[in-house]
């Protein structure tokens, strides 16, 4: 026979008893079920049997952390993220990847090789790679990537009770490894000039690159450098700390025009020597 209980109910031998999962309706919860059994002669079972179980119906918490979204990179040494659960993650299953390198290639990597992309192998899950979850962080190593090309990765992740993260998460990244190339054209090469304004250029990059940023040095034929206070003398700095400029545009552009209006020696100071030489290199 079968019957429906609630706790604290008893019943028969022979009898398969069901309990009301509306008794289990609390999500994040953790349910003890306990069993005792007694017989008509009396004869109780001398320690109760206790089954344990856990009602989770939050999905886990996915985060990549490199790359990240809309960025551009020139060394990827690892795709890498976190992964956490309010309870147990599915840790065999790992993190689920999926990474298409976009046209005009159109491939997507399997796990060992670039495959070919065609019918969106994406909604395939057996096309999706997987990695190992280590206490709550995932990476994985990365595959070779075009330069110039854009890439868009995919990530899903399930518990233990088989929730999965609410949405893929989606990062498009950039690979770029080709050097950006930059002018200055003001002051324009073996000018002759009795005042300093104003430093002018531009910078290109490949297509889907984009210049931020350009640096700058001007030094003269003795070898003194100007730091935008007061001249140095030689070693020059490395490139990073050279002065940048005051405006770029277009941003993040290919190709820009920069310029540098402060912080320029002032020949009525005395900062600029008559029938001196001086050079301008940008980067």
């Amino acid at each position: 026979d079968e019957k429906l209980i609630t706790p604290g109910d008893t019943f028969n031998y022979n009898t398969t008893a069901n309990i009301s999962t509306k008794a289990f309706s609390q999500d994040q919860t953790t349910y003890y079920i306990s069993v005792q059994v007694l017989d008509k002669a009396g004869n109780n079972q001398p320690q109760a049997s206790t089954n344990t179980f856990v009602i989770d119906n939050t999905p886990p918490v996915l985060l990549v952390l490199e790359p990240q979204n809309n960025s551009r990179r020139k060394l990827m040494t690892y795709l890498t993220g976190t992964a956490w659960d309010a309870f147990r993650l599915e840790a065999s299953a790992g993190v689920k990847l999926y990474l298409k390198e976009d046209a005009p290639t159109n491939k997507y990597w399997n796990g060992g090789a670039w495959g070919i992309y065609d019918n969106y192998p994406e909604t395939n899950y057996a096309n999706w790679f997987s990695t190992a979850i280590v206490g709550s962080t995932w990476a994985y190593s990365s595959p070779p990537y075009t330069s110039n090309r854009k890439y868009t990765l995919w990530s899903r992740l399930t518990d233990l009770a088989g929730n999965y993260t609410v949405e893929w998460s989606t990062n498009i990244f950039y690979y770029d490894t080709p050097l950006p190339d930059s002018w200055a054209w003001t002051p324009s090469s073996g000018a002759i000039i009795d005042y300093f304004a104003l430093i002018k250029g531009s910078a290109t990059d490949n297509t889907l690159g984009g210049v931020y940023n350009v640096k700058w040095l001007l030094w003269r034929s003795d070898d003194y450098y100007w730091d935008g206070i007061l001249w140095q003398p030689s070693p020059f700095p490395v490139y990073t700390d050279w002065l940048g400029q005051n405006s770029i545009s277009p941003a993040g552009g290919t190709p820009v025009v920069w310029d540098r209006t402060t912080f320029l020696p002032n020949p009525a100071l005395g900062e600029l020597s008559d029938g001196t030489t001086y050079y301008i290199t940008s980067v």
